[in-house]
Parts: C-alpha cells; structure tokens; sequence
C-alpha cells in the first residue's frame, strides 16, 4: 500500500518559516531573560582557588631524613607515621648514636608538599611534611570591583570544584580590597586593576577538598 502524497505549497512553506523564526526567537529570548538574571542576581567568577591552615611536620632536633612514607595529595590519619628521621646524639644528654624516630601527623590532613627529601639533614622543627587541615579550609574568590557591586557578608554562596564535580554550599565571610597592578609590554606600568579577595566558608562536607584546587564561584546578591 503506498503511503499518501505530501503536497508542499507555499502556505505549508509559509507556515514553517514563521514556526522555525519563532522558535529561534523565543530561543534568544529565553537565553537573554537567563543571562539578564544571572547578572542580577547574582556575582560569579572562575578565579577561585581552595585554601586553608597548613600543619607542618618537623623534627624534634637535628636529624637526618631516612624515609618519606608519604607523597603529595595522600590522605593521612591522625597519627599515622610520614616519615623516619635519625636524630643526631646529643652528648650533654649522654646520647651517643644516632636514633630513629618516626615523626607522625598531629591530625587527619592531606599531604601539600614534602619540602624536605631523604637523606637531607634538618635542623629542630624545619618542615619534613606540610598537611593541610581538613577542618579549615575555605575557598578565595578573584573579583573584578565592577563584579563585586552588590556582595556582602553572609550572602550564600555555590562553589562549583571542577576536579571533583562537586557544588558545594557557603557564604561570604571577609572581603578584602587589594589591588593588582598591571604590567605593560614595555614595563612600565599601567592604570591599576583592582581584584578583591572574597573569602567564602563553606558550609558543606570538605570530604576529597585539597587546597590549590580551583572552582567557580556564584553568590547570590539579591
């Protein structure tokens, strides 16, 4: 059985053209009503980076740093070893050979940095390990001063961590003016830019957050 003729003329023509212009339009206008709205309501930016308090590591006294039991972006539990470390006898103390001892983390922290490698001698509390704390980190927001019309404290806050693909809730708890000067090809400089440090607390589980991790962050001003 042969399926029926579709005859196209140019009222069918006609009326697909207006259909297709319509949608067109109304697409334009619901992503300019979007835009209208993001802009109002809210201030956002993708220079934004996690930070926090950092806990370091060292040694007791002189020492010589045997092993590191850890590397760079590892989760540590509270008294877990991060390194062996030989300290250096002390002959007042009636100590005459090297000991070792095995430096452990004061609290729960994923590991930064090891500013120190094996073999290295150190001396009292110079750094072997740097955690960061997983209780106080937070996240610095970059604003331009005309994007930061309208930011206050308390107003809350998305944190979107792109590495994680998590949004994470807060709110703005400090904004600090600072002002960023910028160079010229020639090195002179040129009219000051401004970029204000938001600082935004974040309210949601920190659970997977290192610093030096950016996000996109969108507070809501209105």
């Amino acid at each position: 059985m042969r399926a029926p003729a579709v005859t196209i003329n140019r009222g069918n023509v006609g009326i697909w053209v207006v259909g297709a212009v319509a949608l067109l339009v109304a697409g334009m206008l619901a992503a300019g009503l979007d835009l209208w709205y993001q802009a109002y309501y809210y201030a956002s930016t993708d220079n934004a980076q996690v930070t926090g308090n950092f806990v370091q590591v060292g040694a007791p006294g002189p020492a010589q740093v045997v092993s590191l039991e850890t590397r760079v972006g590892e989760y540590v539990a509270r008294g877990q070893s991060v390194a062996t470390v030989q300290l250096a006898p002390v002959p007042s103390a009636g100590a005459t050979g090297w000991v070792n001892v095995h430096l452990r983390a004061p609290k729960p922290g994923a590991v930064v940095s090891l500013p120190a490698r094996e073999g290295q001698l150190v001396s009292a509390g110079q750094p072997v390990v740097v955690l960061a704390d997983p209780d106080s980190l937070w996240v610095v927001a970059l604003m331009d001063e005309s994007g930061l019309k309208g930011v206050r404290l308390g107003q809350p806050a998305e944190v979107h961590v792109g590495v994680l693909d998590r949004t994470l809730c807060g709110h703005v708890a400090e904004i600090t003016p600072e002002f960023s000067p910028a160079t010229q090809s020639n090195g002179a400089r040129a009219r000051p830019t401004s970029l204000i440090p938001v600082k935004v607390e974040l309210d949601d589980d920190r659970e997977g957050l290192q610093p030096g991790m950016t996000a996109y962050v969108k507070i809501r001003i209105r």
